[in-house]
């Protein structure tokens, strides 16, 4: 059984090529490689970022931490689009993408946090009683105005699912289309209501909901410091409120799923924090500055083409897209690495709790830096993430130092019994061995080397190289370089109040003060610490 659950078969490929590799180890450098190789080859046309799908599934793995993805202005839709693929063709989550749109900062917080979690041709997520009664309310008052009847309906170029009829109604009435996410069995009217069942069926059961597991959101600079705070009071309570009518007292709230992701991506800017309220930033976990390659632009282009309804053919075109039921990736394989990632099998020595520690409080108090937003969540953020690398082994070169190490007993066994004598060579191995030569290897052996033979008693230990790697995407998102020297905590000692700032552009001179990005500042610090 664990043979024919450890191989995978793509009927697109050729029939010499029709063996998808097998997933690696967890915890060993080659299981991100092969996961990597196991994707492209189950869905080669899918475009792939390495970085983007490494930095989600590290947010998955630690518990569902939220996490934020910056690249530069020009890439920020086809960003999300790779984010939205991740999460819905790789992981099989229910996804949701929306845009804030740069008018939206007069949008009450009512109706912004709504709008993040639902489609606009959804609505929230209420039986029909609520709904009619609703409607009978708002039918003896003012009628909502159009800005905020529009808001919610913000474009997106790439649609995870969606149907052509509906799409065709859309396009009709002016607005992009949106497909709803829902409960298995769930039925929508035309409208976004529910069939009466189903509704009673809904409130019957409180684990049902209609929320998306996974929300992409670009755009989020732009609303105001009201709908930060009710979005980030959302992500505290882990509960989502419809309320339609301010002063109603009959509302639908719903809680998140527990397996919930936030997923922001904002402009990148390498001294600045996102342009977010602070209090919000914090709960965002990891922040990755994204540099799409070239060949996956090139591959998310192609793939746009062919997701086009220009291009369908016409008996296609009238079949609506299939929701990702069936992800690429086993079911099983995300609550195993999570259930992986805990202290029960990854150990953290006291020894690098306190290098955590001092990584961070060095960052808070570098002269240079605004740390003020370094604290307790931001260690314990680390700790989780530092444990979840250690797992996915994301080509951590610390660990694959002793590779060849532990594949010599077979070489020490067939030597003479009577030396005293063991010959080790170490190497830095490379970043990412390829897991196609792995997989033929272990079946040219006999071997099984794959994730669901993970004795549950292993145990690993964390790295000095984790840490390195995991810490200084905890807290880059959370600093800010300081603007001079006049900036700092006890400037005014040796600074006038009105002494002249140092004009822009001469900070390259010799004598004047130079405004270092935070990645390099972070560099010079992990070396001193």
């Amino acid at each position: 059984m664990g043979d024919t659950s450890s191989v995978y078969y793509h009927s697109d490929l050729p029939q010499s090529q029709n063996i998808v590799p097998r997933l690696g180890t967890p915890g060993t450098p080659d299981f991100f490689a092969s996961l990597l190789d196991f994707i492209r080859a189950t869905a080669p046309d899918l475009p792939l970022d390495p970085v983007i799908l490494q930095a989600i599934s590290l947010c998955v793995m630690a518990g569902n931490k939220h996490v934020l993805l910056r690249p530069r202005e020009e890439d920020i839709v086809v960003v999300q689009n790779l984010a939205a693929l991740v999460f819905a063709n790789i992981f099989g989550y229910a996804t949701h993408k929306h845009r804030v749109s740069p008018s939206s900062g007069s949008i009450p917080p009512s109706s912004f946090v709504p709008s993040i979690f639902s489609s606009p041709y959804q609505g929230a997520p209420t039986s029909r009683m609520d709904s009619s009664s609703r409607r009978a309310k708002r039918s003896q008052s003012h009628p909502i105005p159009d800005d905020h009847r529009r808001h919610g309906r913000q474009a997106s170029e790439l649609d995870v699912s969606s149907s052509s009829s509906q799409r065709e109604r859309a396009n009709k009435s002016g607005f992009p289309f949106r497909a709803p996410f829902h409960a298995p069995g769930t039925r929508f009217g035309p409208s976004g209501s529910t069939d009466p069942e189903s509704s009673r069926a809904l409130h019957r059961s409180s684990s049902t909901s209609l929320l998306p597991t996974a929300v992409v959101v670009t755009g989020l600079e732009h609303a105001s410091v009201p709908c930060h705070r009710a979005l980030l009071r959302t992500l505290l309570e882990n509960r989502v409120t419809f309320d339609e009518d301010p002063g109603s007292v009959n509302h639908a709230s719903w809680d998140l799923p527990e397996d919930f992701v936030f997923v922001c991506i904002c402009p990148f800017d390498p001294r600045e924090r996102p342009s977010v309220h602070k209090s919000l930033l914090d709960k965002f976990s990891l922040s990755v500055p994204v540099a799409l390659h070239p060949s996956t632009r090139q591959a998310y282009t192609a793939y746009l083409a062919s997701q086009s309804p220009g291009t369908r053919s016409p008996s296609q075109a009238s079949t609506p897209a299939q929701q990702p039921t069936a992800p690429i990736l086993p079911r099983d394989l995300l609550p195993r690495l999570r259930s992986l990632s805990t202290p029960a099998h990854v150990n953290i020595h006291a020894s690098l709790r306190l290098y955590i520690a001092d990584l961070i409080g060095a960052a808070r108090h570098h002269h240079e830096l605004d740390g003020t937003l370094l604290g307790a969540r931001c260690v314990q953020d680390a700790e989780a993430l530092v444990r979840a690398h250690r797992v996915l082994g994301a080509g951590d070169v610390g660990s694959a130092l002793v590779e060849r190490a532990a594949a010599l007993p077979a070489m020490s066994a067939a030597g003479s019994p009577g030396s005293l004598h063991a010959s080790v060579h170490l190497q830095w191995a490379g970043i990412v061995p390829s897991a196609m030569s792995l997989s033929s290897r272990s079946d040219a052996s006999g071997t099984e080397a794959d994730w669901l033979h993970v004795d549950p008693r292993e145990k690993w230990d964390v790295s000095e190289v984790d840490v390195a790697k995991v810490v200084p995407r905890v807290i880059s998102h959370r600093l800010r370089v300081r603007d001079g020297p006049e900036d700092e905590m006890m400037a005014g000692v040796v600074y006038l109040a009105t002494a002249p700032r140092v004009p822009a552009g001469v900070e390259s001179n010799e004598g004047v003060w130079r405004r270092r990005t935070v990645k390099e500042i972070l560099v010079k610090l992990i070396g001193d610490v």
